[in-house]
């Protein structure tokens, strides 16, 4: 069950609870109608010209971890402000370590077509989940570090532009119906433009005694590299993003995307948004729209 960033120096896993993974992934398979259409890694594709989605993704971008000449990895991250790019947690650090508050991020903020728009531009981490360390060892499933895989770059300067990408409002709710899609830039593909798979379904709510309050699984194919980018709710007319992309998992030969969702960190970097001295942003959520909220549950 690997997470999705593409290595410069070192790869990590979360810590595992056998138990615990266990007992989720049999809550997951037996979901009626669902195992139809969980995605196989062909699904993934270039993102397509008649997509919903193009022409709307410029925020999304590459995001280069670590000091120049010695990164720690090579994943995906998207704009939620004129200055602020939100990823994984596990792209921004070490292994053993936490993301480095102040450590320098390169933003490739190369849109759709996979050659960069604008020269990149460096930045730095200025919010992440303290308790999120990297871990060596086989991959495992705990929910708990899976929900503090998030972290917050602060761009040197703000990008004109480009439209950044909004956040499902905390306290706000996904339908139990609701599709996703999921665009990156995955490993050996990143001159090809985004990838993409849409119209994914949602895995998530509760399951027997496990909450999945502060995760979401949506069944969309992913590959290494993707780590980082947004999971778009389809019923939008911009682009929405529900949370970030970090985990991959397989039940049955199927491939499942695992995100974190926005109510997650939503009051974290608001703080830090609020006080910056290169943007100082306003809210970077807004509300999904559903045909049934009625059905709706949080994510």
């Amino acid at each position: 069950m690997p997470r999705l960033k593409s290595p410069g120096q070192t790869t990590a896993s979360y810590p595992t609870r056998q138990t615990r993974c266990v007992l989720l992934l049999a809550a997951l398979a037996l979901l009626p109608g669902c195992a139809a259409r969980a995605a196989f890694d062909s699904e993934l594709q270039p993102l397509a010209a008649d997509s919903a989605l193009t022409g709307k993704l410029g925020a999304v971008g590459m995001v280069v971890s670590g000091e120049p000449g010695s990164a720690i990895s090579m994943a995906t991250g998207f704009l939620i402000s004129a200055c602020h790019v939100l990823t994984a947690g596990h792209v921004l650090a070490r292994t053993g370590k936490s993301a480095r508050i102040g450590m320098p991020v390169k933003y490739i903020p190369k849109g759709e077509s996979g050659r960069a728009s604008v020269p990149a531009v460096w930045g730095r981490v200025v919010a992440a989940d303290p308790d999120f360390v990297m871990s060596e060892g086989p991959p495992g499933f705990d929910l708990r570090a899976i929900a503090q895989d998030w972290g917050l770059v602060e761009l040197d300067r703000p990008l004109t532009g480009v439209e950044p990408i909004k956040l499902v409002s905390p306290g706000s709710r996904v339908a139990r119906d609701a599709l996703f899609s999921i665009v990156g830039y995955p490993l050996g593909r990143r001159q090809s433009g985004l990838y993409a798979d849409e119209h994914c379904r949602n895995w998530s709510g509760h399951h027997g005694a496990i909450s999945l309050a502060n995760v979401i699984f949506a069944d969309c194919a992913v590959r290494q590299g993707m780590s980082g980018g947004p999971l778009l709710l389809d019923d939008s007319a911009t682009p929405l993003a529900a949370g970030i992309v970090v985990k991959r998992v397989v039940i049955s030969q199927k491939v499942m995307t695992v995100a974190v969702p926005s109510h997650v960190f939503a009051e974290k970097i608001m703080a830090t948004m609020r006080d910056s001295e290169v943007c100082a942003a306003g809210s970077p959520f807004a509300l999904p729209s559903y045909h049934a909220q009625q059905d709706a549950v949080a994510p």
